[in-house]
């Protein structure tokens, strides 16, 4: 569910939006409980994206966990492969 709209079921309110368009006439809109309800049906049918795994043989060279980046030399080459700490899975 949408982070407005969770925060909106959590406490039952209701939010009343206006706002100027692009022709400076305000425009209003209101999010009832029938519209959270519309919003959590939305995020119900989109699937969770699954992670993307990859497989790195090799050595960590640097462990960088507060940037969330691990370097890791793969093989004998100079090359070295930059991935999200997100993506390192233990063995």
């Amino acid at each position: 569910m949408g982070d407005l709209a969770r925060v909106l079921a959590r406490f039952d309110l209701t939010a009343d939006l206006r706002w100027m368009d692009q022709d400076g006439g305000v425009v209003s809109s209101s999010l009832s409980e029938r519209g959270r309800d519309n919003v959590a049906s939305w995020h119900a049918e989109v699937p969770a994206a699954e992670p993307e795994s990859v497989l790195i043989s090799g050595y960590i060279t640097v462990l960088d966990q507060f940037a969330g980046v691990a370097k890791v030399k793969t093989g004998v080459s100079k090359n070295q492969r930059r991935i999200q700490s997100s993506s390192v899975m233990a063995i």
